[in-house]
């Protein structure tokens, strides 16, 4: 279980709780950036997306390994200024892990605005991006059907 506490615009506190006793699994990590979404990939890799802050390139994707007690992320990837949100692991395992999301400008006027879907692998930290849309949200998709 993740519990984020501590939310501010430059920064939020992570805590890893045990869903049964509420006790700390891990130390708990500042991350000191404008976080968007957050997820855990196979148990073990802590993998968030950053929002814009600042007009300055920065890495929008970051990956800590949460078997490390390290409160240094593995790495940052796709060096941009923009927005990536909604971030869906469509592949996970014990090392590696793909997911999709999106990527979008926020240009001044005059210049265009997109929105792009974009794979990101771990860990090679290789990004592709897929398409370009003038707007694009995209949603998991839950399997609720039980067998039984």
């Amino acid at each position: 279980m993740v519990a984020r506490s501590l939310r501010w615009c430059n920064g939020v506190g992570i805590h890893f709780l045990d869903p049964i006793s509420l006790l700390p699994t891990r130390p708990p990590l500042l991350v000191k950036e404008f976080i968007g979404d957050i997820n855990i990939v196979a148990g073990r890799w802590l993998y968030t997306t950053l929002l814009k802050s600042g007009a300055e390139p920065r890495n929008r994707i970051l990956v800590w390994d949460l078997f490390s007690d390290s409160p240094d992320p593995t790495g940052g990837w796709f060096e941009t200024t923009g927005d990536v949100y909604t971030p869906i692991v469509i592949a996970e395992g014990k090392n590696a892990f793909q997911t999709l999301q999106v990527f979008r400008t926020l240009n001044v006027y005059p210049a265009e605005n997109f929105f792009e879907l974009v794979h990101f692998d771990w860990p090679s930290g290789k990004i592709t991006p897929l398409k370009r849309y003038s707007d694009l949200q995209i949603w998991p998709v839950y399997n609720t059907i039980h067998s039984g």
